[in-house]
């Protein structure tokens, strides 16, 4: 059974509707694009254009916010544009220039294209030429469940005798040709407007250009897709060529060569505050774009007069562009010595993170170090962000820490988040502190147990200019503690050039040496070279130090047998030579080693 206007279904909808539209509820939207009754439809086009209430408009203008694809609706469209069109007015046909924009996209496809070539022999060679070219999409309307299960036309809701009938493009809301005309028709209207009501033309297209998204001019292809935006924006560009069904660029041309050439240029300059309006309006990014260079390049005294203050609200935009055109506008502006530094850091604070380069290198032109605490710099030094903290890195230079409190300050630099600059952030500190009198070897070490590689490597680094801390046991004693290997390992070669004729003895505790050689030993990735030496400093300690016997001959037995080649025998030697050395230690040797054999290394 056909479905039609008078079935249950589309009447209990058009109650519904009928209820949600004198009310002035948005969902009556959602309600009227679920009815496919075009004969209802058409009729009510008439009676929803001649409502006068402001809910009767605005309820207009967000149903062609939406996608021109509900089923059946082409006599609803179509009326309300003529009826749009016939009153003059303006905000409607806007929207209906922007919906109709939509309704064809741009892309791209490679297209095979054969030739043939006789050959010498019998036959020809077929080549095949594979091109890209651009080609229309037309989005397709939902399909409704009941008309595929029941094979009817969705445009005429007559029966199809197959499946092969069910042709996607019936699944359209106006077919190819039909939309560009209907776009053809909508810009006309506005290229009409602006010859026959000049003063009319610049507010009524801006309306238009404010509805834009950056959806709709996601990429190069989507920008041309639009034909009334492009007539709007660049119509006298030379980088595009108009063709019936659409923009191309011209032969030779790219998007970068697109310039400011509007239609109706002349009414444009009789207006400037609207393209400045539309810097902060617009929602789509090509058209803020396309007002800033248009008044850089028309009307210059424009941006020259505009406030100080409006052209710092715009360094926090979220709109990165608008930041970056503020910041160079505001380089060449006076009056910037008597912005407060409280100001600068709210802009700071406010600005987006694609401007954070432009807006900081314009704060560290205005922002002398001077003017802010050793407090207020290292935060700013500590951001996350490089530019900020680059900022931070320039405020601090000729600060020198006189209190505990910016002491530790200084010090927290090694928490810094902007990982490129943390070294040169904790060389910094290091110098700075390595001035400050009295010096505390414990500032040493805050570097050496950093949780990050790169300041526990300027931590040594100031470790071994810094005599001070070299001289300090506790410095040492933490860092036979360290659980990282970046300290560990330096350490096993620091006890050859430190530990001296038994000074081990009153600088370090000597569960924490063993500790050491275990953790060196223990680790499976790295010290192999480091594992030999540990071997050799065992054995001087059990030399010196026989009573520490049965604490290091088990951790001896590990070493020896954890290296390998021309070390392991290195090992078995110094075994054997501690053997000969202190002979009252052969049974606990050989408990340790029993597989030892004196006559294994003849």
């Amino acid at each position: 059974m056909a479905r039609g206007r008078n079935t249950p279904d589309f009447t209990l909808n058009w109650q519904i509707a009928g209820e949600q539209f004198a009310a002035g509820r948005a969902s009556f939207v959602d309600t009227l694009r679920g009815i496919a009754d075009p004969d209802r439809l058409g009729e009510f086009a008439r009676e929803w254009y001649a409502d006068h209430r402001e809910d009767a408009r605005i309820l207009l203008h967000r149903y062609l916010s939406y996608p021109l694809n509900a089923l059946r609706h082409e006599p609803l469209v179509k009326r309300l544009f003529k009826l749009a069109e016939a009153a003059r007015d303006d905000a409607t046909m806007a929207h209906f220039l922007v919906a109709l924009d939509r309704t064809v996209r741009k892309t791209t496809k490679i297209k095979k294209r054969y030739t043939y070539e006789n050959t010498r022999g019998w036959g020809r060679e077929v080549k095949v030429i594979e091109e890209e070219v651009q080609v229309d999409v037309f989005g397709e309307m939902p399909k409704d469940e009941w008309i595929v299960r029941q094979y009817r036309n969705p445009r005429t809701n007559e029966p199809l005798q197959s499946r092969r009938q069910f042709d996607s493009a019936n699944f359209r809301l106006f077919s190819g040709k039909t939309r560009n005309y209907l776009r053809r028709r909508a810009w006309r209207y506005f290229r009409t407007l602006g010859r026959l009501f000049p003063d009319k033309y610049v507010t009524a297209v801006c309306h238009a250009l404010s509805l834009y998204t950056d959806e709709d001019t996601a990429d190069g292809m989507g920008l041309l897709s639009n034909w009334g935006l492009v007539h709007i924006l660049f119509h006298y560009s030379p980088a595009l060529v108009s063709k019936p069904t659409g923009w191309v660029l011209a032969p030779g041309k790219t998007l970068r060569d697109l310039t400011a050439e509007p239609y109706h240029n002349a009414l444009w300059k009789q207006q400037p505050d609207a393209a400045l309006d539309l810097i902060t309006s617009a929602k789509a990014r090509t058209v803020r774009q396309w007002a800033m260079r248009w008044l850089a390049k028309e009307s210059p005294q424009t941006l020259d007069q505009l406030p100080l203050d409006t052209l710092l609200d715009w360094l926090k935009a979220k709109d990165a562009d608008l930041a970056e055109f503020a910041a160079t506008r505001l380089r060449t502006k006076s009056g910037l010595e008597s912005v407060s530094l409280d100001r600068w850091m709210s802009i700071l604070d406010g600005a987006p993170a694609d401007a954070l380069d432009v807006v900081c290198d314009l704060i560290g032109r205005n922002v002398r170090g001077e003017q802010l605490s050793l407090f207020e710099a290292v935060r700013f030094a500590k951001m996350r962000a490089a530019p900020v903290a680059k900022l931070g890195i320039q405020w601090l230079k000729g600060k020198v820490p006189s209190s505990p409190p910016q002491i530790e300050a200084v010090l927290s630099l090694r928490d810094a988040q902007a990982q490129p600059l943390r070294p040169e952030l904790c060389r910094w500190a290091a110098t700075t502190l390595s001035a400050v009198n009295p010096f505390r070897p414990e500032w040493v070490m805050e570097f050496l147990d950093s949780r990050y590689e790169d300041v526990r490597t300027v931590g040594l680094e100031w470790l071994g200019t810094e005599q001070r801390a070299k001289d300090a046991p506790a410095v040492w004693q933490r860092m036979l503690e360290s659980p990282y290997d970046n300290i560990r390992l330096p350490m096993v070669e620091k006890l050859d050039e430190i530990t001296r004729a038994g000074a081990d003895e009153d600088i370090y505790r000597p569960d924490l040496v063993r500790l050491l050689w275990a953790t060196v030993l223990l680790n499976v990735h790295r010290g192999g070279r480091q594992k030999g030496l540990v071997v050799r400093q065992i054995c001087d300690r059990v030399t010196r130090k026989p009573e520490e016997s049965k604490h290091l001959l088990p951790i001896l037995a590990v070493a020896v047998r954890s290296t390998r080649g021309i070390e392991f025998r290195t090992g078995l030697t110094a075994v054997v030579r501690l053997q000969d050395t202190k002979p009252e230690l052969a049974g606990a040797i050989g408990k340790a080693f029993p597989e030892l054999r004196r006559e294994q290394l003849v």
